[in-house]
């Protein structure tokens, strides 16, 4: 098998990570978009692959807060794909997770791709939860809501009570999940961008975002199915209020969440989706 090391990024190696990133999906890599930070960032590594002076592979970790680490950004160039490659670099980022005192590590990948699949349930991951990618117009009105927004001095409460509903919330933030802090939750509410139902049906958490086009991204949204579809009415009723063009989000696929945005008007397609992966360290 041929030889590879593994070793921390430099900023020298931005053209090759280009190309690299050139060959993974048709519609682009958002790498390139996310490297100056993860370069420089104290609180991760971003570490390649490197064979014969050229890049073949990289990752990130990052070292976030409450012992976790999120793994994200593995590329492996095609020609050594099934090389031990991606399973080095993993293999490298557990080990650096745990001498920074983390105690879980996690893993988003699509449902589409078996191969990451594979190798997460290799290496120990255990699959904690699917994504579905959900989309909707901005609606002009809704008729009468019981959705208020929750005050940052509810966070502690409105965190108590997601976490009974479901264990450890996931928020979906711009192609990055995480568990849900009460900080979090803090910082939507100060931001204006939480919202709950009664106390507490529901809660949901969004903010404006841009991509290809203005947005209203969808975060994170909990609750029973009636809860689920009056806050997803009012975060398109929000886009509509802001003038943006459509509310996007990757949500978890309880069955109450997916009754509920159907019956918002959300739709999503059945072969996309995310799954999130973890694994003690």
């Amino acid at each position: 098998m041929p030889e590879f090391s593994i070793r921390e990024a430099r900023s020298s190696d931005r053209r090759q990570v280009a190309e690299l990133a050139a060959l993974t999906w048709r519609w682009g890599d958002y790498l390139m978009s996310v490297w100056r930070r993860w370069l420089n960032s104290p609180n991760g590594d971003l570490l390649v692959a490197e064979a014969d002076g050229k890049i073949v592979g990289i990752m990130y970790v990052e070292y976030r807060p409450a012992g976790e680490a999120y793994l994200a950004g593995a590329r492996v160039h095609p020609r050594w794909r099934r090389m031990g490659v991606a399973t080095a670099l993993t293999i490298e980022c557990l080990e650096r997770a745990r001498s920074r005192g983390r105690n879980l590590a996690t893993l988003a990948t699509s449902v589409r791709n078996e191969a990451a699949q594979r190798l997460a349930q290799k290496l120990g991951f255990r699959l904690r939860a699917k994504l579905i990618r959900a989309r909707a117009g901005p609606k002009a009105g809704a008729g009468e809501l019981d959705v208020r927004p929750v005050e940052p001095h509810e966070c502690q409460a409105v965190h108590r009570w997601l976490v009974e509903r479901v264990g450890r919330p996931i928020k979906f933030d711009w192609y990055s999940y995480s568990t849900l802090t009460p900080e979090d939750v803090r910082t939507y509410a100060e931001e204006q961008f939480a919202f709950a139902v009664g106390r507490y049906e529901g809660v949901a958490l969004w903010q404006p975002a841009a991509d290809r086009q203005m947005m209203i991204m969808l975060d994170a949204i909990y609750g029973t199915a009636s809860a689920v579809k009056q806050l997803g009415l009012a975060a398109r009723c929000d886009a509509k209020g802001l003038g943006y063009q459509v509310v996007y989000g990757q949500v978890a696929s309880s069955d109450e969440t997916l009754r509920g945005l159907k019956a918002a008007g959300f739709r999503w397609p059945k072969t996309r989706g995310t799954l999130i992966y973890e694994k003690p360290l």
